[in-house]
């Protein structure tokens, strides 16, 4: 079982939480099953992160004329935009994050993914040329 621990307060509120879980269990005379989970959720430091890392990626990609191509609404034509750190989160990060892991949302991501899917989309661009940023250590 893996915990973030902070400070004393934080010791003191957890073992205060399996005591009172201990006593009412022993009271109630029924088995007891504690599942310890390893696949901790992405952290707010992770997804502060992911926003970063995407506008990052956005910038590098418009500064280097690389547009986002769609095509338009207009006609047969397409549409070259600036890339935003929306469109690198829903467009590129998202889907492959789906491919990868079959996870839809980012929300939904361990403390692992976040980095192992920026790696591979920068892996992908070094491979035509465009070196893009590295996932963020610090907010």
């Amino acid at each position: 079982m893996q915990a973030e621990v902070h400070d004393h307060s934080d010791i003191d509120k957890i073992m205060r939480g399996f005591d009172e879980f201990s006593t009412q269990a022993l009271k109630s005379n029924k088995p007891v099953y504690i599942k310890y989970g390893t696949d901790r959720g992405m952290t707010s430091a992770q997804r502060g992160s992911l926003h970063v890392w995407c506008q990052m990626v956005a910038d590098t990609l418009n500064d280097a004329g690389l547009p986002c191509v769609m095509d338009s609404i207009l006609g047969k034509d397409s549409i070259e935009i600036d890339w935003t750190m929306q469109m690198i989160k829903d467009m590129q990060y998202k889907r492959l994050l789906k491919a990868m892991t079959g996870k839809v949302s980012s929300e939904h991501q361990n403390t692992v993914e976040p980095s192992k899917v920026a790696e591979t989309i920068i892996r992908k661009y070094s491979e035509h040329g465009v070196v893009l940023p590295a996932w963020p250590s610090k907010r």
